[in-house]
């Protein structure tokens, strides 16, 4: 019966999670739009921020408290779900337009830091502290290049990440710290149990962050990708995720850098090329007609389920 009662206590972090991240948000949003905060710096902020906070907040947890499998797995994991699954099924649903600034810039940057990853991976087998200072210096110039694009007449539009903020008029700051308290919580509570289910399995916290956690942490995402498919509202659909991995890679894998050395070789290794194998699929399905239609979901959709036969496989035979 342990396995049930750390079941239900990691449902009950992801459910901290969904809720803290859209209160975190919402919060921050209305506070900056009542300091005098441009509309449009807001909302690259909130494209940025929105879709990583659940994982941010497990993964740079995981790595405060010397857990780098589930820092490292819930990254990859999350990203991989976040091209395969979520775009994936909103390009079976409707046919996603993909801009020419994602496709020739934003693209290729995500290609090049997964790149970039893979090949400190292959000659120095782990991160650091200096890795971690290079992904945020990469993560701030990305920052600036949101904002750039966005005064230069690139639409900039919430309604695709999130509700109307005006919902939490006048409860801004306890919104905020509310999403706060429920983030750290969540994530807290999903660290502990990932790491109990996977003993009381007998399969490793990677794996199970891989899977399980990644699943949990993009859940936000996936939900709000799909609104927007049913709104019509996904002109930003694909830049949006596009940014929430580079988010993941740079941001919260170089703060976990930061804190602790993450390892980076073997299985890590794959993961991460995987990763990349996953983003430049997306780029070939995209590029030419700058849309991702259904053929590209299918497309997606088989790198999900072959990867995860792999990591059946790597259980069974190789771990």
């Amino acid at each position: 019966m342990e396995y049930v009662f750390w079941s239900i206590l990691l449902l009950s972090g992801f459910a901290m999670l969904l809720v803290g991240a859209d209160w975190f948000v919402k919060g921050a949003s209305s506070i900056a739009r009542r300091l005098g905060v441009p509309q449009m710096v807001i909302g690259v902020t909130v494209m940025a921020f929105f879709g990583s906070a659940p994982e941010a907040f497990v993964s740079i947890g995981a790595a405060l408290a010397g857990e780098t499998d589930i820092a490292v797995g819930n990254i990859m994991g999350t990203n991989i779900l976040n091209i395969c699954l979520t775009l994936g099924l909103c390009a079976l649903l409707t046919r996603l337009e993909v801009s020419d600034l994602t496709v020739r810039m934003e693209m290729p940057f995500l290609i090049a830091v997964a790149a970039f990853l893979a090949l400190l991976g292959c000659f120095q087998g782990y991160l650091g502290p200096l890795d971690g200072v290079i992904l945020c210096g990469l993560m701030v110039l990305y920052f600036i290049y949101l904002v750039k694009t966005a005064y230069r007449g690139r639409t900039v539009s919430e309604s695709t990440l999130l509700s109307d903020t005006s919902v939490i008029k006048g409860k801004a700051v306890p919104a905020f710290a509310a999403g706060l308290f429920l983030l750290v919580m969540g994530s807290s509570l999903t660290i502990e149990a990932v790491g109990s289910l996977a003993r009381a399995f007998d399969i490793g916290e990677r794996t199970v962050a891989l899977t399980v956690v990644a699943f949990g942490t993009s859940f936000p995402t996936l939900v709000t990708s799909l609104s927007a498919v049913r709104q019509h509202k996904t002109d930003l659909l694909v830049g949006n995720l596009v940014g929430t991995n580079l988010f993941n890679l740079l941001f919260v894998l170089g703060v976990c850098s930061l804190i602790d050395y993450i390892p980076y070789s073997g299985s890590y290794l794959t993961d991460g090329l995987a990763v990349l194998f996953t983003f430049a699929v997306l780029w070939l399905c995209s590029f030419r007609k700058k849309e991702l239609g259904r053929v590209g979901g299918v497309f997606l959709f088989l790198c999900l389920i072959l990867y995860y036969l792999f990591l059946v496989w790597r259980h069974l035979f190789v771990e």
